[in-house]
């Protein structure tokens, strides 16, 4: 029998192209805590939609019941991932989640089916894509640096998860890794900066996160710069002020304002993402661009993905994360075939020396 795919969270920026992306290879059923919002599965062939509030239980186990595996795609990851994860896997289906993060992977590490966490744009594609780099080069990677950001619309549950990630762990700003270990206070950040390819001119901020200490230290790499890039100033000012006051403001206000400081940013422009990978040996160079109008379907992308692998049985039972446990060729692979999801290129030069401000 065709498998069947659970996707919490259905209606939202990620679950819909997760759920449009399925629904034509899997028996689907979607869920939300919105009947009328789901009420627009509708006009899918086959597709069941359930109401479930991730906050109850008996409502999460009832969706979860029969399926093969549960994506959640709701949010925030920071508060209601467990809560799904633990649902779906005692109702022996495995588990998918576009959030997670190393914390929760310990917590999840005996279960009895396989769970994928970050299976989406940050982290999941940016460790995959460096991994991927590193099998174009003949000579062992030495050195990474690494531009991502842009110009995007935060959902509040983004946001609250952006929040979340200025006090617990996820990564150290203004750090680099250097020589094998993280090197905090190490990098100062660019402003008014021209960043090529970015567009005009923009803000760098120095982040080494956990999954970047990950694959620098697989890849055995001396020297990693990582930039997180913000091509408009309202979001940036507001994280700013958070970040120097993390516990200082209440965590849903604090994402309705940064909601709100993304949507001043992008009034009367167009959203876009863009990563840029620099690989070098002591010898060559890669640099990967990619270039994307919507981050969020890059995350559906990376969730479609861990679905497919999860169904082939290819992973074993126990918590995995996402650039880990994917095969990044078969990920670059569904890039370069669907060209909605962005433009990707590779070139044997390097764009560090282009950076102005602006010294790296």
């Amino acid at each position: 029998m065709t498998p069947l795919v659970g996707v919490v969270g259905a209606y939202g920026a990620v679950g819909t192209s997760v759920a449009a992306a399925l629904a034509t290879t899997h028996r689907l059923r979607v869920g939300g805590r919105d009947p009328a919002r789901l009420a627009a599965f509708s006009g899918f062939h086959g597709v069941e939609a359930v109401v479930v509030d991730v906050d109850d239980p008996e409502q999460v186990d009832r969706f979860s019941r029969g399926c093969d595996v549960v994506v959640n795609c709701a949010g925030p990851s920071c508060r209601v991932g467990y809560a799904v994860a633990a649902g779906a896997l005692a109702a022996d289906a495995a588990y998918i989640d576009v959030g997670g993060d190393e914390p929760m992977r310990r917590g999840l590490a005996g279960a009895a089916r396989p769970a994928v966490l970050t299976a989406g744009l940050s982290p999941g594609l940016t460790g995959l894509l460096p991994r991927w780099l590193a099998g174009l080069l003949r000579t062992p990677a030495v050195r990474l640096r690494a531009w991502c950001g842009g110009l995007e619309r935060f959902t509040p549950a983004a946001a609250a998860d952006m929040v979340a990630s200025l006090d617990d762990g996820y990564g150290e700003s203004m750090a680099a890794w250097r020589d094998g270990a993280l090197v905090r206070r190490a990098l100062p950040p660019l402003t008014d900066a021209v960043v090529p390819p970015f567009p005009g001119r923009v803000s760098a901020y120095p982040y080494v996160s956990t999954e970047t200490q990950r694959v620098a230290a697989d890849l055995g790499l001396v020297d990693v710069q990582w930039y997180n890039v913000f091509a408009g100033h309202h979001a940036l000012t507001t994280l700013n002020r958070m970040r120097a006051d993390p516990r200082g403001t209440d965590p849903v206000a604090a994402a309705g304002l940064l909601v709100a400081a993304a949507d001043l940013d992008l009034a009367g422009l167009r959203p876009y993402q863009l990563l840029v990978f620099e690989l070098s040996s002591a010898t060559e160079c890669q640099t990967l661009t990619l270039r994307a109008e919507d981050g969020y379907r890059l995350t559906a992308m990376v969730a479609v993905a861990a679905v497919d692998l999860v169904l082939r049985g290819a992973v074993p039972d126990g918590a995995h994360l996402a650039d880990e446990i994917l095969d990044p060729a078969e990920v670059v692979a569904q890039l370069e075939a669907d060209p909605g999801y962005g433009v990707l290129q590779v070139t044997p030069e390097p764009v560090t020396a282009a950076v102005e401000e602006g010294v790296l």
